[in-house]
């Protein structure tokens, strides 16, 4: 993730920017190889407004929706 945008110690300045992340997971969750996601990182006590953690469930969602638009086409 862009360093300036979430606390996690993987943050570094050029990273991804969310809503890249978002549609990259999305994209992962349509894939019929990928089976499971995790997400691993997340440092609630250096979270400002709790960026991070909406951004976490923001990713979590998006992969739930690209998974259920994989079982739409079966």
């Amino acid at each position: 993730m862009e360093a300036g945008f979430i606390s996690a110690h993987a943050a570094t300045p050029g990273g991804m920017y969310t809503y890249e992340l978002f549609d990259a997971v999305e994209m992962a969750g349509e894939h019929e190889k990928v089976k499971a996601m995790d997400i691993v990182c997340l440092d609630p006590r250096k979270d400002v407004g709790d960026m991070a953690v909406k951004s976490a469930v923001h990713i979590m969602l998006s992969f739930l929706t690209g998974y259920c638009r994989r079982h739409e086409t079966e």
